[in-house]
C-alpha cells in the first residue's frame, strides 16, 4: 500500500493443477509454495513489511514457519474442527 492508500499487486501468478503440469511438463508447486515463493520475492524486492494475513484455505505449518523464519508476523482465522 502506498501513502495514499493504494494496493498493487506484486506479481501475477497463475496456479496451475498438477493434471495440467504433468501434461504440459511445467514445474507443480502448490499453492502453499507459490505463496512462500511470493513472500520471498516481496523481501527480496525490499518491499518493507512487518507480517503476513493469510486466509484460512492456506494456513498450514510449512507457510507459518516460512513466514516465521523471515522474522514476520502473520494472522489468520482458522476453521473449527
Amino acid at each position: 500500500m502506498d501513502n495514499r492508500g493504494n494496493r498493487y499487486p506484486l506479481r501475477f501468478n497463475l496456479y496451475l493443477k498438477e493434471d495440467y503440469c504433468e501434461a504440459t511438463k511445467e514445474r507443480f508447486r502448490t499453492k502453499i509454495e507459490e505463496a512462500c515463493e511470493l513472500i520471498q520475492y516481496a523481501i527480496d524486492q525490499g518491499i518493507d513489511f512487518g507480517g503476513v494475513v493469510i486466509d484460512s484455505w492456506y494456513f498450514s505449518k510449512e507457510l507459518v514457519d516460512n513466514i516465521s523464519e523471515n522474522g514476520k508476523d502473520w494472522v489468520t482465522r482458522t476453521k473449527r474442527r
